[in-house]
């Protein structure tokens, strides 16, 4: 107590020296010391060092195609010195003789793909840079129909967390609002290794009804990406939803937000796909 008490009288200009002093993940840790210590570290950006050993340029990207067994790795030739990106995912001890699988999502150089024959027995979450894995344990019989997202930023928390979406609902429930005010989804972190449920509570209006949505009218439903792509960004999770809305998820207080997009639904009847990004 008398350590505690002594640290909180300290001078910030004092305290700022002390933590400039901390490695980064040390450093990063100090944020969830207290409420005090993090509005410090926020408001003098002490991390943007941190952030300035991260990798600022884009060495490739993945592609998925719905006729074909895996995705394929686009990037730049690196040299003999520089690090080697195994976008086959070689590194992966395969279930099977046979691998077939996509890529689910990536947050801040992490991959997170699908088991190798895409039953959804389970995930990986993968680094091709370092060629470290995870093999990710079971949420349900339904994983594979579920949309899957990872949400990762070095500079916070070494931690990564994987996120479930809810399956929408079936077209005879055209009636029903959507999202519904108290969002059910699962979670799994990397610290705990288990799923859990997380509740999210709708701040302001639902994005519309299922009817309106259509949420089951595109062609090549089978196929389709139920929930196009999300982007995690200052701790919060935006993810296009299909509809033609954002959701916004913020992960620290358990709320989301319906960001609606002022494009058509009408226009995307003729194939048109608009993504999100950052």
């Amino acid at each position: 107590m008398e350590t505690a008490a002594a640290i909180a009288i300290l001078p910030d200009n004092v305290l700022v020296a002390i933590l400039c002093r901390l490695p980064e993940r040390g450093l990063a840790a100090s944020r969830r010391v207290c409420k005090a210590w993090r509005a410090i570290v926020d408001e003098q950006q002490l991390l943007l060092r941190l952030r300035r050993l991260l990798p600022q340029s884009v060495a490739g990207l993945f592609v998925n195609y719905i006729d074909h067994w895996r995705p394929h790795f686009f990037g730049r030739p690196t040299s003999a010195a520089g690090p080697q990106i195994d976008g086959e995912f070689s590194f992966v001890a395969r279930e099977k003789r046979w691998s077939w699988y996509r890529i689910l999502d990536h947050s801040n150089g992490l991959v997170l793909r699908s088991s190798d024959d895409f039953t959804g027995d389970s995930m990986y979450v993968c680094n091709p840079a370092t060629q470290g894995w995870a093999r990710l344990p079971r949420c349900g019989d339904d994983d594979c129909s579920r949309r899957a997202f990872i949400v990762f930023d070095p500079a916070v928390s070494p931690q990564y967390e994987v996120l479930l979406a809810p399956l929408e609902p079936v077209k005879k429930q055209g009636s029903v609002e959507w999202p519904p005010s108290s969002w059910t989804w699962h979670s799994l972190s990397s610290r705990t290794k288990r799923w859990e449920e997380r509740v999210f509570v709708r701040e302001g209006e639902a994005a519309g009804t299922v009817a309106t949505l259509k949420l089951r009218h595109w062609k090549y439903d089978e196929y389709d990406t139920r929930w196009r792509y999300g982007v995690y960004w200052q701790g919060s999770l935006y993810v296009h939803c299909r509809g033609e809305y954002v959701s916004r998820l913020s992960l620290s207080n358990h709320t989301y937000k319906v960001i609606k997009s002022p494009i058509d639904l009408t226009e995307c009847d003729g194939g048109e796909r608009p993504f999100i990004g950052k």
